[in-house]
């Protein structure tokens, strides 16, 4: 800028605020021109860190135990359980239940096994299969208090009351092994049980006589109330097959269980 003297010359004046404007705008510039370091510092960082955490996280992973097992005990002898009947056994048993007629029980299982092929799993659940490759496995559960005298029998109806209940027999009367089986703690399970799996026999019940028209018992036997009874049903000479039907009239095998 230029100012004119009294003289007629011209001097040159500084501007000192302008000078002072452009100098902090070029700092502005020189700063905006320059990449903010920030965000890639602490990027740096963080990753330096996850490093390190995961590095911890591999030692300690290599360098870790599972704790031993805790000390499981082990005993030959079967826990006793309260009885679900309290009271019941100080109670005078009246005639009139002594005269009541037997309480029927419907097997909880029913399942073939083979001895020829001892890992086959009978899929049915409901059909009974007697030959000489196949028996069959029936469990029941002892039911109420004080029934402790059981008995097992076989109902089959006769060929005009069958009607489209199919029973399929290689004679008319047939003689059915009945075994006692080891005892369970647990009730046997359908989808794992075959001739390999089952409980070992025990004892020779009798023999139920298979035939149509008929009702065939065994002799009364000991029964534990809330026990669980297991029988194995065979025939090696003979074939019967046929499915449990309780509707009327009755088709199968049921328990019966009276007063001791």
């Amino acid at each position: 800028m230029f100012h004119n003297n009294r003289r007629g010359q011209y001097t040159v004046l500084e501007l000192e605020d302008g000078s002072e404007g452009s100098r902090d705008s070029e700092r502005e510039d020189t700063l905006a021109s320059q990449p903010n370091q920030t965000p890639i510092r602490w990027l740096i960082i963080t990753c330096l860190i996850s490093l390190v955490i995961s590095t911890l996280n591999l030692s300690i992973t290599a360098l870790w135990e599972p704790p031993a097992r805790p000390f499981k005990f082990t005993s030959s002898v079967k826990p006793r359980f309260p009885s679900v009947y309290i009271g019941l056994e100080r109670l005078n048993v009246s005639q009139r239940i002594l005269d009541m007629p037997p309480v029927m029980n419907y097997p909880m299982l029913i399942s073939s096994v083979s001895e020829r092929d001892p890992g086959e799993v009978d899929r049915n659940g409901t059909v009974v299969q007697i030959d000489g490759d196949h028996s069959s496995v029936m469990q029941f559960r002892v039911h109420d208090y004080g029934l402790e005298r059981c008995t097992l029998n076989v109902t089959i109806p006769s060929p005009s009351e069958l009607g489209h209940k199919p029973y399929l027999s290689s004679s008319n009367s047939q003689a059915i092994q009945v075994w006692r089986l080891a005892d369970t703690d647990s009730p046997l399970r359908p989808r794992t049980l075959s001739w390999r799996t089952k409980p070992a026999r025990v004892t020779l019940m009798g023999t139920l006589n298979f035939a149509p028209g008929t009702s065939s018992y065994l002799p009364w036997f000991s029964c534990k109330s809330n026990s669980l009874q297991a029988f194995e049903f065979s025939c090696p000479d003979c074939s019967v097959r046929f499915k449990q039907d309780h509707a009327a009239p009755l088709l199968g095998v049921m328990m019966y269980q009276i007063h001791t």
